[in-house]
């Protein structure tokens, strides 16, 4: 079957309400099956918006953690705390995750709880009744190499939910649900190249859709192949950081030592260019460091943009302009990278060529997994008749530019990229049973 069901799955005519959550690396989109049996999605974010940007704020003045936009907003604002983001990466990894805010230590379960809580929270102000049972989606591969590691991450999400308050869970691929959702757009049978890039992975699922399967319970002979890896939007963010931004921060600079002038360690660059490590910047030795070798710096300006960056816990607004220039660069052959928050403020042009050479690896690497997906088919590539994209990444023309070398141009097809997944999980709670 496409799904992990878990033990106590709801039998149908349950009466509940049915919510279907898209828990994104990045952002996060939710709906519910309505009384007349059709997906309704909710808004999430600010003025109306669907999707709202899957991060946390833990406001140490208050004590309270707040999700999604009003995170941010608070963020900005100024208010004193500390902002988390890209939870989802973490789910198959292997250490057991934990942090301290203020007095109290938290899991990663427990993090993603209260997004999903405050989820759960808008769909029942949205629906006016309780909402028990939910539709999640999941990457193909929480871990690419470790089948144990990605068993423990559907775990891992399977906890938050429930201490959300979700009292029955199932899962469905995030590539599939956005497939159901394409589905009900299609007058014949057609073999469709499912493609979901979204802010953490790369998932290909390999369908046969129709409407004459549409209603079936049991697709799983319709599922010719599927496969996942751990590209996506994050590490195209991180090409630009490190590629058009360290070096603005002083990753070529040297400090001088007892007589040597000694290059700044290129672990303190890499981690700027990951959320994931950036935090471990925070360590009281290798602040102390960071401040001495600035001191000694043979680049003082730059060096001293990286450290009022960690001085003033400038992350949010460093990786928002650096997402802000990925995504022009989808509109633009050359864009301006600018961030006017440091004291000596950085301004830049970044060509689109550039960034395409940049980023040939992780195309290179969502390739070979398009070749791993048609091969567990064993269907050539001229027998698949559309390529369906989700997901924000597959906005970049290189990316698009990809898929139309392979299987031509008139064969991409895509509706909204950022909603569709969710919207196929209602429908999909449908499909197998889960009714309001």
């Amino acid at each position: 079957m496409w799904f992990f069901p878990h033990s106590a799955l709801v039998s149908k005519g349950l009466p509940m309400t049915v919510a279907g959550i898209d828990f994104g690396t990045t952002n996060s989109t939710a709906g519910y099956l309505g009384t007349d049996g059709k997906p309704v999605m909710i808004s999430l974010g600010h003025g109306g918006e669907l999707p709202t940007p899957t991060v946390l704020f833990a406001d140490t003045q208050d004590g309270r953690i707040y999700m999604g936009d009003v995170a941010k907003s608070r963020l900005i604002n100024g208010a004193e705390g500390r902002y988390m983001r890209s939870l989802k990466k973490y789910l198959g990894e292997p250490d057991l995750l934990t942090t301290r805010i203020t007095r109290y230590t938290y899991t990663l379960e427990d993090l993603i709880a209260h997004f999903l809580r405050g989820v759960k929270d808008a769909l029942e102000a949205e629906t006016g009744k309780p909402v028990d049972a939910v539709n999640l989606g999941r990457p193909v591969r929480f871990n690419d190499d470790d089948p144990k590691l990605d068993k423990q991450g559907q775990q891992r999400l399977e906890n938050a939910a429930k201490l959300a308050g979700f009292k029955h869970v199932r899962f469905q691929f995030e590539p599939i649900a956005a497939a159901l959702g394409y589905e009900t757009k299609l007058d014949k049978e057609t073999t469709v190249l499912v493609v979901d890039v979204g802010g953490g992975t790369t998932d290909y699922s390999l369908v046969r859709l129709g409407p004459d399967r549409a209603h079936a319970a049991d697709r799983s002979q319709d599922m010719l192949g599927y496969h996942g890896v751990y590209v996506g939007g994050d590490l195209f963010d991180a090409d630009i950081i490190t590629h058009a931004v360290t070096p603005e921060l002083g990753r070529d600079a040297t400090y001088h030592l007892m007589g040597k002038d000694l290059p700044w360690p290129k672990y303190i660059f890499q981690s700027i260019a990951s959320w994931a490590f950036f935090n471990r910047l925070y360590d009281g030795t290798t602040r102390k460091d960071i401040t001495d070798m600035h001191e000694a710096s043979s680049q003082p300006i730059r060096t001293a943009r990286l450290k009022q960056l960690l001085d003033e816990y400038l992350y949010f607004e460093f990786s928002t302009a650096v997402e802000n220039t990925k995504k022009d660069l989808s509109k633009a052959p050359d864009v301006t990278l600018s961030m006017p928050f440091f004291k000596s403020p950085l301004s830049q042009n970044v060509s689109r060529s550039a960034f395409d050479d940049w980023t040939a690896h992780l195309r290179a690497r969502l390739d070979v997994a398009l070749e791993e997906t048609l091969a567990q088919a064993n269907l050539p590539q001229n027998r698949i008749d559309k390529v369906f994209l989700t997901g924000g990444t597959t906005l970049n023309p290189a990316v698009r530019a990809l898929f139309a070398a392979r299987f031509g141009a008139d064969k991409l097809v895509w509706t909204d990229v950022f909603t569709s997944v969710g919207y196929g999980l209602v429908a999909d709670a449908k499909r197998v049973g889960y009714t309001a």
